[in-house]
């Protein structure tokens, strides 16, 4: 595992990032204290950090890819809000299963692929995974989720109690294939 201190960028001393992970798993974590929106280049060499030279790299905040390739070069190139952050993950797209739930076991017959995954009861749980072509179905302990049009549509749906001057307990569990990524995207309840 590695971890890097906050590193302030040459370029402007009021932004920062750190890389948090372990090979093949890595966290780039970007943060600025600048009062206007601050944009930045980062490159990273794919070999040091345990990354297969066909990596993708994708942003936590709205699970949109940020950036892809297939070259030792890792280019992040992001903005960050005012006063904001801009966390994103560079995983190997070969064997991409990303969740931030346990991932017990996978297993793959044939075109089906089934997850056994653990996390706290009834959480906001997802899961973003390779996949080359559209699923028929996703069924999650044994109910069968809706398909979204949009990954923003998605990423609005909601999971679980929220207050909202009463307390409201949501079950919209659902998935997003994307067509030019070839990644598929469930929003569950665990």
């Amino acid at each position: 595992d590695f971890k890097t201190r906050s590193q302030t960028l040459s370029w402007h001393e009021s932004t920062f990032y750190s890389v948090l992970g372990s090979p093949g798993n890595v966290l780039v974590w970007f943060f600025t204290n600048s009062t206007t929106p601050d944009n930045i280049e980062l490159h990273l060499n794919a070999t040091y950090y345990g990354i297969d030279k066909n990596w993708i790299a994708i942003n936590v905040l709205d699970w949109n890819v940020t950036a892809k390739g297939n070259t030792d070069d890792i280019n992040l190139d992001v903005t960050i809000p005012a006063q904001g952050w801009y966390p994103v993950y560079i995983m190997n797209e070969s064997n991409l299963a990303y969740s931030n739930v346990r991932i017990n076991s996978q297993t793959i017959a044939g075109t089906t692929k089934k997850y056994t995954m653990k996390g706290a009861d009834t959480f906001d749980s997802w899961l973003i995974t390779k996949s080359d072509s559209v699923p028929n179905s996703i069924t999650v302990n044994s109910t069968t989720i809706t398909k979204y049009n949009t990954l923003a549509e998605l990423n609005n749906s909601k999971i679980g109690w929220r207050f909202e001057g009463a307390w409201n307990n949501y079950n919209e569990q659902g998935w997003y294939w994307d067509s030019v990524n070839k990644l598929l995207y469930v929003h569950f309840r665990n």
